[in-house]
């Protein structure tokens, strides 16, 4: 297994689907049901993806509620790990 220096948010992969989509922050905050400001700490990886979250996820997005709790969980074990090596981040 190969370590990185980097940790990738769930909400990367959620930023992806809204500009594939060609939707604004704004509709899929409304799609979700929650504030521009929940979804945009959901994007930048401050806001955990939680159970709730990754239904919604699912819901509007179509990728599995499991598979957004496995995003969030290896973003987490990253950035706990690069800060406890001191790693310089890309």
């Amino acid at each position: 297994m190969t370590l990185t220096n980097y940790a990738v948010a769930p909400g990367e992969y959620l930023r992806e689907w809204i500009d594939d989509q060609g939707m604004s922050d704004q509709a899929v905050a409304d799609r979700l049901g929650y504030t521009l400001e929940q979804l945009k700490g959901i994007l930048n990886g401050s806001a955990p993806v939680t159970s709730d979250t990754a239904i919604r996820l699912e819901r509007v997005v179509g990728i599995p509620a499991d598979s957004w709790i496995r995003y969030e969980n290896t973003y987490r074990a990253d950035v706990d790990r690069i800060t406890d090596e001191g790693l310089p981040t890309t």
